[in-house]
């Protein structure tokens, strides 16, 4: 059986579009639903309402917002777009991929780490972009959970990571990808992956028709600026430690401990495993298909946080797709010390 997601808790009240988009008009906050994860979106180009994402998530200046748009006329206002980004936005928007630029003079640089460069994306889910229709502005909407946490893919898991502090918050449903966006460097002399996602390597090279290489870079260091979101060593982690094993044999011969240890499995098969030496399992998904490994993950981590376990023990998923290296991408900075 698939990871269950906890129920609604007595205190938490869905907002509706409107109220989300009048927050966000008198440069307030609202969690916003989109196809990859929850967002926690302000107005762009107002540096007080952005500045109010930082606090709230406890985020480092170092790392930069990505700015949700409607279409490619609102990139055009934003950045320098390349024929390159044309193609991409033609191709793959409104979509989960963001697309860096050389960025314009409106673009706070609170927004960009201070750097020249701004992160750009058109959401597909329906809600988002009702919001943006009524905001009639780009929005700032880096994840809704507190910096290095794991990412909200539903209503409730962003109410639970800010409780009382929480903003309007408005309920999409479970985001349909489960995992942040493909970032492209389209910034430099030729386009580079720095972080996968849904959309794969091979999907962009048939649409650039180029070579494109991949960069996922880690940088340990918060004073040191990045060009893009998710590079951090030590990202998208649950509170309780979580141990990554290259597979499952691997994880199989470890010395393990059924009363402190959780496994989390990416099949039936090997949770089975697992739980006839009477070990706590959470699986993935009943066949190991990546697309449901990856849509599972977050909510996962999430509730295996609520056993108390003293570890989470997990391994990478080999099965052959291009959504495989972003979840072990996501399960590395998880598992990161």
């Amino acid at each position: 059986m698939l990871c269950k997601l906890l129920s609604f808790t007595n205190s938490f009240k869905p907002s509706s579009i409107e109220d989300c988009a009048s927050a966000l008009l008198k440069g307030d906050l609202a969690a916003l639903p989109t196809e990859t994860v929850y967002g926690l979106a302000s107005l762009a180009l107002d540096e007080d309402a952005v500045s109010k994402i930082f606090r709230l998530k406890g985020r480092p200046q170092t790392n930069p917002l990505i700015v949700h748009i409607k279409d490619s006329q609102m990139a055009s206002n934003l950045a320098f777009v390349t024929n390159y980004a044309c193609s991409i936005f033609e191709e793959f928007w409104p979509g989960p991929i963001t697309v860096i630029l050389k960025k314009r003079e409106c673009v706070p640089s609170s927004v960009c780490a201070d750097l020249d460069t701004v992160a750009v994306r058109s959401p597909s889910h329906s809600k988002f972009r009702e919001v943006l229709s009524l905001v009639n502005a780009p929005l700032a909407a880096p994840s809704a959970n507190k910096s290095n946490k794991v990412s909200p893919t539903t209503a409730e898991h962003v109410f639970n990571n800010f409780g009382r502090q929480s903003p309007p918050i408005l309920d999409g449903g479970p985001c349909s990808f489960g995992l942040e966006s493909t970032v492209l460097d389209l910034s430099g002399n030729s386009p580079a992956i720095l972080r996968p996602g849904p959309i794969n390597l091979t999907q962009i090279e048939n649409c650039l028709n180029t070579p494109i290489s991949i960069n996922y870079k880690t940088k340990s260091d918060a004073n040191s600026a990045q060009i893009s979101p998710g590079q951090f060593h030590k990202h998208y982690s649950p509170e309780t430690p979580l141990i990554l094993m290259d597979n499952f044999e691997e994880l199989k011969s470890s010395k393990l401990n059924s009363e402190s240890d959780l496994i989390l499995c990416m099949n039936s098969i090997d949770s089975n495993y697992f739980q006839s030496l009477n070990f706590s399992t959470l699986k993935l998904s009943n066949s190991g298909n990546p697309n449901e490994v990856a849509f599972n993950l977050y909510a996962s981590l999430i509730t295996a946080d609520s056993f108390k376990k003293n570890r989470i023990i997990t391994y990478k998923i080999h099965q052959m797709s291009e959504i495989s290296s972003a979840i072990n991408d996501r399960l590395t900075r998880s598992a990161s010390k």
